[in-house]
């Protein structure tokens, strides 16, 4: 016969599974970059939950903070390499890739609310700032450190708790 308590976190793991799909279509990636001198972003990525032709996840929306300006999303739309930005400087794709380089050659673009426009992008084994705003900007770039890190989603948390629940009681179970 099974324990009550052990029904309780059956039906509880079906809920949390249930609440799953509402979180499909996306992932959550938190990011970083900068160089140590003078540069530094960090925020929040969301993109597509499946692999585009590129290999990567289409860029759907970013947020977060460079240098204390706020960054107020993507400068372009994702998934079409070699797409030429407005004013005719910078070429993007917003794909974020699952391994290193996590950006390509042509980067992820976004604009900030007073700083302009940059795109972080990877040459070689090295990524790259570059800007077209005024001043900010050189050919390739400013070298920069460049990490995004999937954030686990709430379900899958959920999940890995009652597991842990389970197994604990279970332990505490036998030894009594």
């Amino acid at each position: 016969m099974t324990h009550p308590i052990t029904r309780i976190l059956s039906l509880l793991s079906l809920l949390l599974l249930g609440c799953a799909p509402g979180f499909a279509g996306t992932i959550t990636w938190d990011f970083t970059y900068g160089n140590g001198g003078g540069i530094l972003a960090s925020g929040v990525l969301t993109t597509s939950d499946s692999l585009d032709s590129l290999g990567g996840y289409d860029v759907l929306s970013i947020s977060g903070m460079r240098n204390g300006d706020t960054i107020t999303g993507l400068a372009g739309p994702a998934g079409t390499a070699m797409t030429l930005s407005s004013d005719g400087e910078v070429y993007f794709d917003n794909v974020l890739y699952p391994s290193f380089p996590q950006a390509d050659y042509w980067g992820l673009y976004y604009s900030t609310a007073t700083s302009g426009d940059f795109n972080v992008y990877s040459s070689g084994n090295q990524y790259y700032e570059f800007s077209d705003a005024a001043g900010l900007g050189s050919s390739p770039g400013t070298q920069v450190d460049f990490l995004a890190v999937q954030v686990p989603e709430p379900a899958t948390l959920g999940l890995l708790g009652l597991g842990l629940a389970a197994v604990g009681f279970m332990r505490r179970r036998k030894t009594v």
